[in-house]
């Protein structure tokens, strides 16, 4: 049992360290620099010195910011760069062959390489998201208290689908890059239900029904649900794909050249 915990944490801590030294969190800090110079020309435009311009700032922020550029762009390219990373690059390494050779259970390297990915997004997500919210004055603040539970569980469940992708296919950062970018976006915007099938909806859907009291509402086709069923969904969601991944690479045949 003390060579098992030895040699998990080694697999979580030499992939948090690879993910965390490379070029995918560089790259991640240009979008996030870009929100944060934009919220701050942007902050110059709106005065909030009385109630009631808190509220319409933070109405438009809302729309602009956290809907649109968190809620539809930034929180699943976060979860992509490193979620597909995790299995992703030993798969595309050669090495994940390696490791289910190696006497650890395969449900454990899955876990370890969750456990490792994870709170890389969480944590660039929501660190994101704070200097964000600080930039952007009082209608920041309340913005950071109120909306942060949709884009923290929005992060979770995306980063848990995308692991399972990674488990999936071989090169899950393609299959990954068409979803978020062509099918979240299709369907997320689409009328009706359809939208449903979308990780996108339930976040902005809870978005949305915590900003109705701000005068935050949603497109006359959009049909939010209501937050509990957003969250329910999304955790429902991130269960269901650390399940799935669990079953897919314990079934699964890896071969060190897959076609």
């Amino acid at each position: 049992m003390i060579r098992f915990g030895y040699a998990w944490t080694a697999l979580v801590s030499a992939t948090f360290h690879r993910l965390w030294w490379s070029l995918h969190s560089l790259l991640l800090v240009f979008p996030a620099a870009a929100i944060c110079l934009f919220v701050l020309r942007w902050r110059g435009r709106f005065p909030q010195q009385e109630p009631e311009q808190i509220v319409h700032t933070l109405s438009l922020f809302t729309e602009v910011v956290v809907i649109y550029m968190f809620a539809s762009f930034l929180v699943p390219v976060v979860a992509l760069s490193f979620g597909t990373t995790g299995l992703g690059g030993d798969r595309e390494e050669g090495t994940l062959v390696f490791l289910l050779t190696r006497g650890i259970p395969r449900w454990s390297i899955s876990l370890g390489k969750l456990a490792a990915t994870l709170p890389l997004v969480v944590v660039f997500t929501v660190a994101a998201y704070w200097a964000t919210c600080r930039l952007a004055g009082p209608a920041g603040q309340l913005a950071w208290q109120a909306f942060l539970p949709p884009l923290f569980w929005g992060a979770v469940a995306y980063g848990c689908f995308f692991h399972l992708l990674a488990a999936l296919v071989r090169y899950p950062t393609i299959i990954a890059v068409v979803y978020a970018l062509f099918v979240e976006t299709l369907l997320g915007n689409l009328p009706g239900v359809i939208k449903q099938l979308s990780i996108s909806f339930y976040i902005r859907s809870w978005i949305y029904r915590i900003g109705e009291p701000w005068g935050v509402e949603p497109p006359s086709t959009f049909l939010p649900i209501s937050a509990a069923g957003c969250a329910a969904v999304l955790m429902s969601v991130a269960g269901a794909s650390v399940l799935l991944s669990l079953w897919v690479l314990q079934r699964k045949e890896y071969i060190e050249k897959e076609s």
